[in-house]
């Protein structure tokens, strides 16, 4: 079988590897595809290493600060403005009123785009990049000095002066600006599968008055105005490159053709293979391929589903199950938006986005959690079999899998204390092993951000929690304690702990407040401070205790160490005393701050203090989320920058 006949096998074989970041997985892995092509399947070496080859090209990025005051605009979004100049792109905050196509002059400082970085987290950095984008600018002001009349411009001051009932809707459908976090499901619309059902029924249509090829030829030309119109997202680059490669290679087979078509995109957009405009539609086409003997709806609910845990850590059956329905109708509302923003009238609209959103809130049957890589192994080799030959053991088989996915917590015989990068605020979470406890320490709020909804509840549902046995609330300042209210939005808590007296034990972990009987002035120095062992090591958290008590424990506890310390006050200078750390001697101590805070945390001192007493430090703003995942008495640490390595107990 010549390698010509293999091209889905190769393009799969590729994209794999392009989702490999440890160079010696790349190695190992590239060994083995030499070894399937060249030895099994007989194909000729030389295609593949050329292939391999193409896709590790990178084109030269330009990374250096922008120097131009003069932007145009590419991209509206709700936030933020998407602007180019030449072939830099930049991030523009604070820019309203503007329409696409605008030429626009700013004033204002350039920063590199850096985000929260934590496990199982968006990190909108990384996205820029992937867009080519790496600076952005708070514009203090900013002039017009050229106002598009394109049509694309016209068109969407035609959809920004729409009355607000009917606006927000159709800015969301035809340029994706959502105003609401409740606006439609990201999934349907992200793909740009609502707009090939559209082309496909167009093509049918058109079948009854032209030939093939000018079908082909109008569908091309209809899509490619639609970006030029609107946005050319990559949904819709991903749609004409398929529709391409399927016209041309129309005498081949449906295998050779989905498999080019992958080659082409991911050769085009090397940086973009996890998207889910690429994912999802190959998903379904695969399912076309295999659904002999089951009907192709069941087969595409069963590829994606692992799709949905590896994305949003959550799969509601029911929403999976109407997921055809949902694109139909989101289509539907689709072709609503556009004839509603044409005639400025609500045609149609609001009873397609109620019907989409009424799917949204049906009763939930979800299935949490972070899908591990032998569950997701076992999961798409029970799946193929059933696909292709239907037997009641596949079945249970797979039954099985979705049960011990939802109970993964209580499966996993791992612990772990994991330190979020918040910004400037305190929170931890920690699991203990086998399910017997959750539970936070402190939770920050923040004045314009939903922290506990974006960066809290992510971690939560990668990894199965339902509920939290407790919250600790170190004291009442808002970065440590201000998120508590959204908190309970989205999640039960059994047990709020914030006064000093009360009792803390969870599972078998019995966590002893130090000074629980004294009492400060000053609201820092009433800090709650826990002291508390897991997996062989100690761990002590003081909140934003300054020296006052530090140098209370040392004279209460002068024989007291500490593995892992929780350094007071984000690392503040007030907080860490020498003497202290001294005694505590620990082997690793974590800063909580937020990246170029204005408060200067932490301070040089204690950066300064740490080094001198040689104690290894890692701050979130820098490292990202802090993780020390434990089995008895092995812990492991890791961040959300890749670093690795292993704590040895004393």
């Amino acid at each position: 079988m010549s390698l010509k006949d293999n091209w889905l096998q190769l393009a799969f074989c590729i994209w794999v590897g392009m989702m490999i970041s440890q160079p010696w997985l790349k190695i190992l892995y590239a060994c083995l595809c030499v070894i399937w092509f060249v030895h099994i399947q007989k194909g000729p070496l030389w295609i593949l290493i050329l292939m391999m080859l193409a896709f590790q090209v990178r084109g030269i990025q330009n990374i250096q600060e922008p120097v131009s005051d003069i932007w145009k605009v590419k991209d509206i979004r709700k936030s933020y403005v998407i602007a180019q100049h030449g072939q830099a792109k930049v991030i523009l905050y604070h820019v309203e009123s503007v329409s696409m196509d605008d030429v626009i002059q700013v004033q204002g400082s350039w920063e590199r785009i850096h985000s929260n970085h934590n496990f199982y987290g968006f990190q909108f950095d990384r996205w820029a990049r992937r867009q080519g984008i790496y600076y952005s600018m708070y514009v203090k002001q900013y002039q017009v000095i050229d106002a598009s009349s394109s049509l694309r411009a016209s068109l969407y001051r035609r959809a920004a002066a729409l009355p607000q009932s009917i606006r927000n809707k159709v800015m969301q459908a035809l340029y994706g600006i959502q105003e609401e976090e409740t606006d439609l499901p990201y999934m349907v619309s992200s793909s740009g599968m609502h707009i090939s059902f559209l082309c496909r029924i167009l093509e049918k249509l058109l079948q009854y008055w032209l030939n093939p090829f000018w079908v082909f030829i109008l569908s091309l030309s209809g899509m490619t105005l639609l970006g030029e119109i609107t946005v050319f997202s990559l949904a819709l680059k991903r749609i004409l490159i398929f529709r391409i490669i399927y016209y041309l290679m129309k005498k081949q087979s449906v295998h050779d053709r989905l498999g080019v078509s992958i080659l082409i995109f991911l050769f085009l957009y090397p940086s973009h293979y996890q998207e889910l405009c690429l994912v999802l539609p190959v998903l379904f086409h695969l399912s076309g391929i295999f659904y002999h003997q089951i009907s192709k709806w069941l087969s595409s609910i069963l590829l994606l589903l692992p799709v949905q845990l590896l994305y949003f850590y959550e799969c509601d059956l029911i929403q999976l199950i109407g997921f055809q329905f949902q694109r139909i109708l989101f289509a539907l509302h689709y072709l609503a938006a556009w004839v509603s923003m044409l005639s400025g009238q609500n045609i149609g609209l609001t009873i397609t986005y109620d019907l989409v959103q009424g799917l949204q809130q049906l009763p939930l049957i979800a299935v949490l959690g972070y899908p591990s890589l032998l569950w997701l192994f076992l999961w798409v080799s029970h799946t193929l079999k059933l696909l292709q030959l239907p037997r009641r053991k596949d079945a249970i088989k797979l039954m099985g899998l979705l049960v011990i996915q939802q109970y993964q917590l209580f499966l996993n015989p791992f612990g772990e204390v994991m330190f979020l990068d918040i910004g400037q605020g305190d929170t931890a979470l920690i699991t203990l092993p086998f399910g017997q406890g959750t539970f936070l320490i402190d939770i920050a709020g923040h004045h314009t951000r939903n922290l506990p909804k974006q960066i809290v509840l992510p971690v939560l549902k990668a990894k199965g929690i339902q509920h939290l046995d407790a919250v600790i609330l170190s004291h009442d300042d808002f970065d440590h304690s201000g998120g508590l209210k959204q908190l309970k939005e989205f999640i039960s808590i059994h047990r709020i702990i914030r006064e000093k007296h009360e009792t803390v034990r969870i599972g078998n972990v019995e966590m002893q407040n130090l000074l629980y009987d004294q009492k400060y002035l000053d609201k820092n120095e009433n800090s709650l401070i826990f002291y508390f062992e897991l997996g062989g090591l100690y761990y002590l958290f003081t909140g934003d205790a300054g020296r006052t008590a530090e140098q209370e424990i040392m004279r209460q506890y002068p024989k007291l160490t500490a593995d892992i310390l929780k350094a007071g006050h984000h690392g503040s200078q007030t907080s860490s005393d020498p003497a202290f750390l001294h005694q505590l001697h620990p082997m690793l101590a974590v800063l909580s701050s937020g990246y170029h805070n204005r408060y200067g945390h932490p301070h040089p001192k204690t950066l300064e203090t740490l080094n001198r007493q040689q104690i290894s430090y890692r701050n979130t703003a820098e490292s990202g989320a802090v993780s020390i995942l434990f089995f008895k008495n092995l812990n492991l640490f890791r961040t959300a920058s890749h670093e690795f390595d292993i704590i040895t107990t004393r």
